[in-house]
C-alpha cells in the first residue's frame, strides 16, 4: 500500500488516526500493515495526527485581578523551614487579596489543617469582617475528592463553616491558577526568612506576634490599588460564642423516632416535648470529640437554641 505523506492521513484506517504512534502493532494485526514507530510518528505529524509534548504543552494565561477588595481571597499553606536551623519546620498560611495584592492574614501553624484554617479564618472575620469567596486549591480540607465519601451536607468542615458565614468557596483546578499566593509563598520564603533571621525569632508563638508588624510594611510597599475603591468585606454580625460554634469541628447524626441519638457507642435520649418531636427525621449537628468547643444544636435551625436537655442512656452494645 503506498504511505505517501502528502495522502497518509486520508489512507490511513479511519479507526487508528487518533491513536498513539505505538499502536502499529494493531495496525499490522488489523489491516496488515507493517511500519515502524517512528515512522508512524513522523507521518503522523505531518498529516497533523499527532503533536509532539512540546506541542501539546498547555500555555496558562495570566487571569484577571478581582476588581474589589475582598471580592476573592487566595489562600494557602506553605510548609517551609522558616527559622531555619534555629527552630522546627513549620507552615505558614496566608490569605491574599487578589484586587491588590496584600498579605490579609498570615499565621504560623504546625502544618495544615482544619483547625489551623479555622484559627486563621477567626482572625480573619474579627479583623476585617466577611469575604465575598475564598479561592484555594483542591486539598481535603476544602473539598470532599472522595466519591465514596459519607457525609451528611457533602462538604468538608471548613465548607460547611463557609457556607453558614456566607462565603463562597472556589477550588483552583491548578497551581497556575491561584499564582498570586503561590508567588507570594516564594517570596515570603526569602524575604520573611531573612525578617525572622534579623530578629531572632526561633518558635511559632513569637513568629506570630511578629507577623502584624511585616505585614503592615510589605503592604505599604508592595500592594497595588485596585480598579474600584469598594471594600466588599461584609460585617460579621455574630457574637463571638457562636462564632466559635460555627468554626469548630462538628459531627451530624440523625434523630430516631424514639428521639434518641447514636453517637460513639452511646445513647444521647432527647426530652419528650414538641421542640424536640419536631427534630424527628432531622439531623442533630454537635461537637465532634476531636473539638469541644461549641454546643449541640438542630441542624435544620442552626439560630435556634439547642434542646433543652439530654439523657445519656446505656452503652450500646
Amino acid at each position: 500500500m503506498p504511505w505517501r505523506i502528502g495522502c497518509f492521513g486520508r489512507q490511513m484506517p479511519q479507526n487508528v488516526q487518533t491513536m498513539s504512534p505505538m499502536m502499529q502493532r494493531k495496525l499490522h494485526e488489523r489491516h496488515g500493515i507493517r511500519v515502524s514507530s517512528e515512522s508512524l510518528r513522523q507521518w503522523m505529524m505531518a498529516a497533523g495526527l499527532w503533536q509532539s509534548r512540546a506541542q501539546r504543552r498547555r500555555v496558562h494565561q495570566p487571569r484577571l485581578r478581582r476588581e474589589s477588595l475582598a471580592e476573592l481571597i487566595q489562600i494557602d499553606g506553605s510548609e517551609h523551614r522558616w527559622f531555619e536551623d534555629r527552630g522546627p519546620v513549620c507552615t505558614l498560611l496566608v490569605f491574599i487579596d487578589d484586587a491588590t495584592g496584600k498579605l490579609m492574614q498570615m499565621r504560623f501553624v504546625d502544618s495544615e489543617s482544619t483547625q489551623a484554617y479555622f484559627a486563621a479564618l477567626q482572625d480573619y472575620l474579627q479583623t476585617h469582617g466577611r469575604p465575598v469567596a475564598f479561592y484555594s486549591d483542591k486539598r481535603s480540607i476544602f473539598r470532599v475528592n472522595r466519591t465514596e465519601a459519607r457525609t451528611c451536607h457533602g462538604m468538608t468542615q471548613f465548607g460547611r463553616a463557609l457556607c453558614e458565614l456566607n462565603i463562597e468557596i472556589i477550588c483552583a483546578n491548578s497551581s497556575q491558577a491561584k499564582g498570586r499566593v503561590e508567588r507570594a509563598n516564594r517570596t515570603l520564603q526569602d524575604r520573611l526568612v531573612k525578617e525572622l533571621r534579623l530578629a531572632g525569632i526561633r518558635d511559632i508563638a513569637a513568629a506570630n506576634a511578629f507577623l502584624p508588624g511585616f505585614i503592615e510594611a510589605h503592604n505599604l510597599r508592595f500592594a497595588q490599588a485596585p480598579a474600584r475603591s469598594d471594600d466588599l468585606h461584609r460585617p460579621l454580625n455574630l457574637p463571638a460564642s457562636r462564632l466559635s460554634d460555627i468554626l469548630c469541628l462538628r459531627d451530624q447524626r440523625q434523630v430516631g423516632s424514639n428521639l434518641v441519638v447514636h453517637y460513639e457507642r452511646r445513647k444521647f435520649i432527647l426530652d419528650d416535648s414538641d421542640h424536640e418531636r419536631s427534630a424527628i427525621g432531622s439531623n442533630i449537628s454537635g461537637p465532634s470529640q476531636r473539638d469541644t468547643t461549641s454546643e449541640t444544636a438542630i441542624s435544620s435551625h442552626p439560630y435556634n437554641s439547642p434542646p433543652s436537655a439530654y439523657g445519656c442512656g446505656d452503652m450500646c452494645r
